[in-house]
Order: C-alpha cells, then structure tokens, then sequence
C-alpha cells in the first residue's frame, strides 16, 4: 500500500470517527431534551401548564362551534372554570380597585355570547351597548373585613414606630383616613353594560366554587333574558314615530 492510500484511510478513519462522536452528542443532548420535557410535564408546573392548554384549546373550539356558522339568533354559551395556583397568585398580587375579578377569586365563570347580524346592528344603531345590565357591590363582605384588618394593624404598626412622638391627635387622623377609606370601599359599585357581555369572553371571577355557579345561574334566568329582552324591544322601534295625541 502506498503511502497516500495510507494517508486516505487515516483521514478516512478519522472522519468516520468525528461522525460518529457527533452523533453520539445529537442522540445524547435528544435524550437529555426528552428526559426534561418528560420531568417537565410529570412535574406539578408542567401539569398545570398542560391543564391551561387544554382548557385554552377547548375555549377556541366553543368559539368555533359559536361563530361558525353564524348565529340566526343570539347564541350563548356559559363555562365554569378554577384557577390554578400560579394563575391564582398572579391575579391576588394585581389587586385592582378597578378590576373586580382581582384578588383571590379563584373560581371563573365565562361567558360566550354571540349576536346574530341584525341584533348586532339593533344593538348598535340605538347605543344599547351602554345599558347597564347589573350593579352590584364592589367588594365582598370577607374582602371588607381583611381590608379593616389590615388598615388597624397597620395604624398600630406606625404607632409602635413613632412611639412616645405618636400622640392622640395623630392616632385620631389615621383612624379617621382608615374610616373614609372603608367607607369608600362599602358605597363602591361595580357596573356591567351589555357591551361589556360581548367581550367573548365576558369573565367574572368569585372566591368559591359556590358563588360562581350561583351567577351562572343569574346570567342564564336574569342576566341573559334582560339582554334578549332589550333587543326585542327595540327591534320594531324606527328613529322616528309619528302618532295622534
């Protein structure tokens, strides 16, 4: 053998050789993915996101099943859902004033509503999108009573820091700001408009499993029929009337 052929096998044999030591490292760094992908999903994160994929597929299937074909007539449909405790934490640190479904309010219950093409226009040619359809207090009972907890501890944890330099006069000032702000907090409404019905999907969020079926139960009997009710009434009705006195 000559020496170039020698020289061909060597480079030969070691190409072979950086093939195959590539693709031991492919088939490891594939089976170390795979092994973490597999903890990933077996672990409590990766089931719970495997939960919130799930329920986000099985919402974009309802809203395909309720746009397509369109509706004749105002569809609905009502889902019951719970938080998970990574969704729940997020939405108790983002407390709102303004959010009604921030807090701990776990248990949600959504609304999918669709109007057919000549509701939608009912709708809007007389504005009945700013119909207020519900009021209810802003806050719960239970909320109220930790917001009062918390303002006390607080006006004595500044007490305990000012100390001696705390005087009466002081202490009577914050009790009195604690005070107008639970009052505030008692007379605070929240207010749903038909608008707010169409948002696809419409969401409220409650603290137990037992509120948040006790209003789907009030969007099916009262909710929804006051809705249909104000499209039926207007449904006849022209911009202008003419009539004897």
């Amino acid at each position: 053998m000559s020496l170039m052929q020698k020289f061909r096998e060597t480079r030969q044999k070691m190409e072979e050789n950086r093939q195959r030591k590539d693709k031991e490292r492919e088939e490891a760094e594939a089976a170390r993915k795979a092994a973490a992908q597999e903890a990933w999903r077996n672990s409590p994160e990766g089931q719970r996101a495997a939960a919130r994929e799930k329920r986000q597929q099985e919402a974009e299937v309802l809203k395909a099943k309720l746009l397509n074909p369109p509706p004749a007539k105002m569809a609905a449909s009502i889902k019951i859902w719970e938080k998970d405790v990574d969704e729940t934490s997020m939405a108790n640190r983002a407390t709102s004033e303004n959010d009604i479904n921030s807090g701990f309010r776990p248990f949600v219950v959504d609304l999918y509503l669709v109007p057919s093409e000549e509701e939608r226009e009912i709708i809007t040619s007389f504005k009945l999108d700013e119909l207020i359809l519900d009021d209810e207090p802003r806050y719960t009972p239970e909320e109220l009573h930790l917001f009062e907890n918390a303002q006390r501890e607080t006006n004595e944890g500044i007490a305990r820091i000012n100390g001696r330099h705390h005087t009466a006069e002081m202490a009577q000032q914050f009790d009195d700001w604690a005070a107008e702000e639970m009052k505030k907090r008692r007379s605070a409404r929240h207010y749903t408009k038909l608008q707010d019905f169409f948002n696809f999907p419409y969401t409220r969020a409650f603290a137990t499993n037992h509120e948040a079926h006790t209003y789907a139960v009030r969007l099916r009997e009262e909710l929804l029929p006051k809705v249909r009710g104000f499209v039926e009434d207007y449904r006849n009705r022209g911009t202008e009337e003419t009539f004897t006195v």
